[in-house]
């Protein structure tokens, strides 16, 4: 029993040590990274370029993180982390979810080393909506118009699907089991 509790004890440190030697997120799949705002770099703006041309800002306003995008020189406000003191690492990354052409934008904040908000947005010509908001762990997955994250500490993920403009929680079931 003893050698069971010691080896959970050092694979949660072993966790825990990972979350906080690297950053406190990672994107996999062929996102486009545009920006990243580190608060331990302590930038006051931070800018990257879209694939249509526009640029992206993260700034900090007051207590708060904005993120921007200026489309004709006309900056339009497109989320907002209200309360940023605990947020460690805010990214912005463009993905094709519906492979129509047309990127969306993924803003990924992260308000503590283990949990991860992820906002989707559909953006062209300088306009926005919100099509997902989806909360998880340290790894992001993309694929195709499928977004995989992990929860707890069993090895679970939730899987979200982009289809029709909006994105669907994913639940399995085995109809075998009827309990």
């Amino acid at each position: 029993m003893k050698t069971i509790l010691a080896t959970l004890l050092a694979f949660s440190c072993s966790c825990f040590t990972f979350a906080l030697d690297g950053p406190p997120f990672a994107v996999v799949g062929d996102a486009k990274l545009i920006a990243t705002f580190n608060v331990a770099d302590d930038p006051v703006l931070v800018k990257g370029t879209l694939s249509s041309g526009d640029e992206i800002t993260i700034s900090t306003l007051q207590s708060a993180l904005v993120v921007r995008a200026n489309h004709n020189k006309l900056a339009n406000e497109v989320y907002t982390i209200e309360d940023a003191s605990e947020t460690i690492l805010v990214s912005v990354y463009e993905y094709d979810f519906d492979k129509d052409g047309e990127m969306e934008l993924l803003i990924v904040d992260s308000p503590d080393f283990y949990a991860v908000n992820v906002h989707v947005f559909r953006y062209s010509n300088g306009l926005k909506e919100m099509v997902g908001n989806l909360f998880g762990q340290f790894l992001i997955s993309l694929e195709d118009n499928v977004v995989s994250m992990p929860y707890g500490s069993q090895g679970l993920t939730d899987e979200y699907i982009y289809r029709n403009g909006a994105f669907y929680h994913l639940v399995y079931h085995d109809p075998e089991n009827r309990d």
